[in-house]
């Protein structure tokens, strides 16, 4: 099965299921990975920018990028209805491997996208979930319990990742808090 790797950027709101203490990163951090549940993710209007992207790539340019997207934002009066949400399909755990990326906010229906943005109806999702608190850069911990969970529960991924950002402290924080989304079959 492959691993998928997703990165965080930036986020608002908090939720905490039942969740077991890793240690992990520089210093003794620790790092609370939950236990894998499956979940109906709603559907919702997603105001998004779109890219074809490297992992490297997200590193290095999506906090600018979403940034540059919540100052539109502001300028257009258009409300984030929720945290920061990160789709993305076809990624896996080569660093070289380009994918898609969507990232951006749940929006008000009817919505009209500025220029450079889309809006599209986001769909339920049935999905492999797991809560991560942690340094952004520890994230892959969350993403290898959700997939060595997934082959126990007899679960086959589909080429969707959603990762949402509850809440964000900056990136070394041992208290943000995402949670992993992989579609399953």
């Amino acid at each position: 099965m492959r691993k998928m790797i997703g990165l965080m950027v930036c986020g608002m709101g908090l939720a905490v299921m039942g969740q077991t203490a890793t240690p992990g990163g520089e210093g003794g951090k620790k790092v609370v990975v939950s236990e894998m549940k499956v979940e109906n993710l709603q559907g919702f209007t997603f105001l998004h920018l779109k890219q074809t992207t490297t992992v490297q790539g997200m590193v290095e340019h999506l906090g600018k990028d979403v940034q540059a997207m919540t100052a539109v934002m502001k300028e257009k009066q258009i409300s984030a209805h929720g945290p920061l949400v990160i789709v993305m399909h076809g990624v896996n755990a080569d660093p070289e491997h380009s994918f898609e990326v969507e990232a951006g906010f749940k929006v008000e229906a009817g919505t009209v996208a500025p220029a450079g943005y889309a809006v599209q109806e986001l769909g339920e999702s049935k999905s492999a979930v797991v809560l991560y608190s942690g340094p952004l850069m520890q994230v892959r911990e969350a993403y290898e319990r959700l997939f060595a969970g997934l082959g126990g529960a007899g679960l086959t991924p589909t080429d969707e990742v959603r990762e949402y950002l509850l809440y964000y402290e900056g990136v070394d924080s041992i208290n943000n808090v995402a949670m992993a989304a992989v579609g399953v079959k």
